[in-house]
């Protein structure tokens, strides 16, 4: 049976000529903390499974700016 996952796009940036979101399903881990993904924007605006290892360090600053925005009732 298949099952529609819906999703809410919480940021879009753009590194390195390409562009990136950071999106989440609402949910959390078994640990409480909230679920937060990174895609990259492709063609036709698809998203793509990120496989560039230095874009890590990218994604956590970027959840961590998020975070703090939250925090400081910003979003």
């Amino acid at each position: 049976m298949d099952m529609d996952i819906e999703y809410d796009i919480l940021m879009k940036f753009t590194y390195d000529n390409l562009d990136y979101v950071l999106y989440t399903d609402n949910t959390y881990d078994e640990l409480g903390v909230f679920n937060i993904y990174g895609a990259k924007v492709g063609k036709e605006g698809r998203l793509e499974e990120v496989d560039d290892v230095d874009i890590s360090d990218v994604f956590d600053k970027m959840i961590e700016e998020y975070k703090e925005k939250v925090i400081k009732g910003e979003i």
